[in-house]
This record gives structure tokens, sequence and C-alpha cells, in this order.
């Protein structure tokens, strides 16, 4: 999973050529630059961070939407996350969750910030075996690469049941250093 991060971090900074007004520039038609009605969005990202129970915690997202309104997308979102410790009787576990997903870019620059939001339910994996709920908060900002490609870098803030964020910090929740890129299918008003 690392190798991913450090992929996905390369390839931002080989893909951006250092420019003078970069985020207000508009290489691309200003309409492009906004993820407009009527079109289709699909991302990937991948996080490392402290565990919220055991040591260490790798996640991915994946998200799939439509946009109800310019840059306004709803649709589903996955997570796999994993927590490991370098050893014990109980070294590792998974989690598995989907649900509801929203995300709105706020500005239509090619460097614009945005928030995801999802609550998903799903499966530990490992140990306990049993049914989790969860909610991530995801502030970030996009950085518009290509016509249709956009890389994300955020912060992911997770929430959950007292049982499930057991040893948490007191401020309740846990998190993590995200980075992915997105893919926009643009559609033709009807």
């Amino acid at each position: 999973m690392k190798t991913i991060l450090y992929l996905c971090f390369v390839s931002i900074f080989i893909s951006l050529k250092p420019q003078k007004g970069f985020a207000q520039q508009t290489v691309f038609n200003p309409s492009q630059n906004k993820v407009a009605a009527n079109a289709w969005q699909i991302g990937l990202k991948q996080g490392y961070g402290r565990g919220n129970i055991l040591k260490r915690r790798t996640g991915l997202q994946f998200h799939t939407g439509y946009a109800i309104a310019n840059n306004l997308v709803v649709g589903l979102g996955a997570s796999w996350s994993k927590e490991w410790q370098e050893s014990g009787p109980n070294n590792y576990f998974n989690d598995v969750t989907f649900g509801p997903f929203a995300r709105y870019q706020f500005l239509s620059t090619r460097i614009s910030p945005y928030m995801e939001a999802s609550y998903q339910v799903g499966k530990r994996l490992g140990g306990e075996n049993t049914f989790i709920g969860t909610s991530l908060v995801n502030p970030g900002l996009s950085i518009h690469l290509f016509s249709h490609l956009r890389a994300d870098v955020g912060y992911s803030f997770q929430f959950g049941g007292k049982k499930y964020l057991a040893g948490l910090s007191p401020s309740g929740y846990t998190g993590q250093i995200q980075m992915g890129l997105h893919y926009i299918i643009r559609q033709k008003p009807y």
C-alpha cells in the first residue's frame, strides 16, 4: 500500500509544471474546471497513518457518483482499511465498509478545495468479526491535471461508535493523510 501512495505522490508532482499563477490559470476552458451537472465521477484514494486501535493503519477509499448540480456529486463510497502491529496474537484486522457518498467542489479553478462526506457500514474481519458503522469526512484540495483527470490531496477524519474507536485521542476521531485520483466522465445535457 505504501507503494501506491508513493506512486500517486510522484505522479502528481511529475504531472504539474511550475507555472506562474498556476492555481487560477485557465489552460483548459473554465467550464472544464468544474464538475458539470449530468457528469459521472469515479475516484480512488489511499492513505497511511497511526491506527486507532493497533499501531499502524492504511486505507483505500473508492467512490463513484453522479453530479446532480455543478460541483455537487452524490453516489456510493466503499472503504477497505487494515490495522496492524509487529507482533501479538491478534496483530491485524481489516475493515470493509460501504455506503452513501457526497462531494462538493468549492471553486472552478485548477486548484480547488473540496469536501467529501460518507456514512458507511460493514464488517471488521479478523479478531472480533463484528459489524461496524463509520462516518468519513474528507476535506482537501483537488488539482486539475488534464481535461478529465484530477489529483486529490486531503485528510480523512473517521468517526465511529465508542467500541469501534476505543483508545483514541480525546477528540473522538482518527485520521490520515490521503492522496488519489478521480476521473470525470462528461455527459452532454439532455
